[in-house]
Order: C-alpha cells, then structure tokens, then sequence
C-alpha cells in the first residue's frame, strides 16, 4: 500500500472509504469519527483517496492541520470536490475544497515521497503523500477543467440573463430573441459538459435549472411586457386614424399574449394573460368594424345639420372617411375591416356629390344674405358665397365632372355679372373678353 488508491481500479466498497477504528487500514484506523463514506453527497463520485501517517494536510499562510498518532491524514478526490479529512481522537477535522473553487493541482517531488498541491484563489494546500501522484493530479487537473469550462458557460449564461432582465424591465424588446436563445446554448453547452460526471451533474445541474427556470419566466414576462406595448402603441395609433397600422399591433399583441400563454411558468398568470389577450380580441372587433361606423354616423349627421356651415364641415368629415374606408385592406388577400369596398365607393361619391350641393346651398343663403349669423368683419355675405362656389367648382371639376356645369350655372344666377379691377369675373376664372 504505498497511500494511494484508484477507485476506478478496485471499486467503492471497502476500505479505506468503510475504515473505522475497528477495521482500519492495514490495522490503522483513518478517521476517529466516521468514516469517509459518510462525507460523500448524494450522486459524489470518489476518483482517488490519498493518505499519510504524521503530515495531514497544511494550508499555506493559516494552519497545518495533523493527525494524532492512531489515525491518518486523508485527501479525497471526488468529481465534485477535494475533501481533506485529519483523524484525531479529540475529534476529526475536515476541509472540503470545491473543485470549482481549485485554479490549478501540481506536484512537489520531496526526497520521501511527493506533495500534492491544490491551488484555490485564497491559499495552497499540502498534502505529503508516499504514492505515484500523477494519475491523482492528471484526474484532478480534468476535473477542475470540467467545473471551469460548465462554471464559465453558466456565468456567461447569468449575465446575460441579466442584461436581458434590465432590457425588458425598462420596455427595451430589441434583439431579445436572440439573447434568449444565447442564454438557452450556453445552458445546454454546460449540461453536455457535467454529462459525464454524475456529482458535477447534482451540484451544477441543480444551478442550471435554477437558471433556466428564470429564463423560462423571463422569456413568459418578455412574450407580455411586449404584448402590453404593442396594445397601447395599437391605441394610440388608432387615436391618430392610422387604422392599419392600429390592426397590424392589435394582431402582434394577441399572438405575443398566446405565446406568453404557452410558456410553462407562473407570472403573470394564465388568468390574467388571457384577460389581456380578450381585451385586445375585443378591441380588434371594435376596429375592424370602426371605420365604416364612424362614416355611416358622419353621414347621418351631415344629412340631419340645416345650418350651411356646419353642413359642409360634416359632409367633408363624411367623405375622408369613406376615403380611408375604401381604402383600407387595399391589396390584401384576406381582408380585416368590415368593408363592402362596392359599397365604400358608392357612399364615399354620395358624400362628394352631397358636399357639392352643402357648397352651392350655403353659396345661396349666402348670396341672399340670409345667414347673418355667419358674417365675420372681414368677410361679406357675397365673398363667402363666391368661396363656396369656388369649393364646390373645384370638387366637381375633380370629383364629379358632370356636376361643374351645374355649379357654373349657379355662380351665374347668384354672382352679379360685374368685372373686378383686373377684368376678370367674381369666382368665373375668366375674363369678360373670354366670355
């Protein structure tokens, strides 16, 4: 026995892993306490165990630590960690060091034997051993490499966490798709890495969950927080009538809620969630269906109004929305609005012709002085009638051809036939010459 055992080569069972004080190692007990088997976790895999009579294990810059003169110094190496184990009848002294923790394991050659050095961030630990050390430290030198490249890989994956965290708490959705789906790599990288190794699969695995788990929410919160914008980016649109556009955000926000519904986590609720995504079905109902509404009531209204002015205001209101309902779904295969677009292009050139008379109505009772009520200081009952007429000209001669004539013939019954200073006729465009 020269203190050193591979536990790949003679199994778990025996000693020195069951050594108590009445079946010792060649009829020396290691530990006073219990034995080492005791210390191992639940899924710990031992590689080495390594053991010396006198020296135990020193660390650098604190304490030595020694084993009294019936038992032994114990170093074991697992694939989670280095546990360090010093026999004493007064009470066993124990130092596990986490291979996560270890920077790098060397070996000292001493003229009895060699020392195996372990390297954390802190100190360096001593361990005198009589054994060939060179399959310990080239075993321990793998592991710490897994625990370092999986530890690497799960760091990365929290900080960006994180990032995306502080983009999404702060309304900022840009590039977090691909943000997720970097998290999700580095988090599969690290569990191929622990694959091979049971203990470093318990202890980091559980890490890795715990991360993916808050991935998971995150990804549920992320799919809703964007929802939300888009829901009120979609009323604001509507606000200023950019209807389509109000649609296009209605429609992405139903799907981001459907696909925060998806996500197996527990905030915001599926409850609540589904609240939401009603509440902008409902409101995608009220718009499709808006449009033709608010043009079908701008009508009626500009039908009922007697008094001139307010009359032109309401047809012109009636005819831009019959515009934007005729336009609307212009080219798309499946239509979203509720338009007839026959229908739209029959009523938007009723409210054209419609405006056309408002004009040439209110040019009338202007012309005759017959709405006082509408006479401003600088303006005289006959200029506003020749403004009119000018309105309703220029809208027939754009919209309805086959109204102009009966515009022009109304300026000559309503307009004196007397020329301005520059020869021409109030209103006509034309010269008396031209006539």
């Amino acid at each position: 026995m020269q203190g050193v055992i591979d536990f790949s080569e003679r199994g778990l069972d025996g000693a020195p892993l069951t050594a108590t004080e009445t079946d010792g190692l060649l009829g020396r007990p290691l530990l006073a306490d219990r034995p080492l088997v005791t210390y191992l976790r639940a899924a710990e895999q031992p590689q080495f165990c390594l053991w010396n009579h006198r020296n135990g294990v020193v660390v650098e810059g604190r304490q030595a630590y020694r084993p009294d003169r019936w038992h032994a110094g114990v170093a074991l190496l697992t694939d989670c960690r280095i546990l360090f184990a010093v026999g004493r009848t007064d009470g066993d002294r124990t130092i596990p060091v986490g291979l996560s923790d270890v920077r790098d394991v060397s070996i000292e050659n001493r003229l009895l034997g060699e020392t195996l050095l372990v390297e954390t961030a802190d100190t360096t630990y001593r361990f005198p051993c009589w054994g060939n050390l060179d399959p310990v430290r080239e075993r321990a030198s793998q592991l710490v490499e897994t625990w370092r490249t999986a530890g690497d890989h799960l760091d990365r994956a929290r900080r960006i966490l994180d990032r995306l965290e502080e983009r999404i708490g702060r309304g900022d959705g840009s590039g977090t798709c691909s943000l997720f789906e970097t998290v999700e790599d580095e988090l599969d990288t690290a569990s191929e890495i622990i694959s091979s190794s049971p203990g470093a699969d318990a202890v980091l695995g559980e890490e890795i969950t715990t991360v993916r788990n808050d991935l998971t929410a995150l990804r549920r919160q992320a799919h809703a927080t964007r929802a939300d914008h888009l829901f009120e980016r979609a009323e604001r649109r509507w606000d200023d009538r950019k209807l389509e556009a109000a649609f296009d955000d209605l429609e992405a926000a139903r799907d981001a809620y459907s696909r925060a519904i998806e996500v197996d986590a527990e905030k915001p609720s599926d409850e609540e969630l589904i609240q939401r995504r009603d509440t902008v079905l409902a409101d995608r109902r009220r718009l499709a269906s808006a449009p033709l509404e608010a043009a079908e009531f701008a009508r009626e209204v500009a039908a009922a109004t007697e008094d001139p002015e307010a009359a032109i205001r309401w047809w012109k209101t009636t005819m831009n929305r019959y515009e934007i309902v005729y336009t609307l779904d212009w080219g798309r295969d499946r239509p979203r609005f509720d338009v007839d677009r026959e229908k739209a292009r029959d009523a938007l050139e009723a409210a054209v012709r419609n405006l056309v008379e408002a004009y040439c109505r209110g040019a009338c009772e202007y012309a005759n002085e017959n709405v006082a009520t509408h006479r401003s200081d600088t303006q005289t009952p006959p200029d506003r009638a020749t403004e009119l007429l000018d309105g309703a000209d220029a809208l027939a001669r754009e919209r309805v051809p086959d109204m102009r004539e009966d515009v022009r013939s109304l300026r000559n019954d309503i307009i004196p036939e007397e020329s301005t200073t520059d020869g021409r006729l109030p209103g006509s465009g034309v010269t008396a010459d031209d006539r």
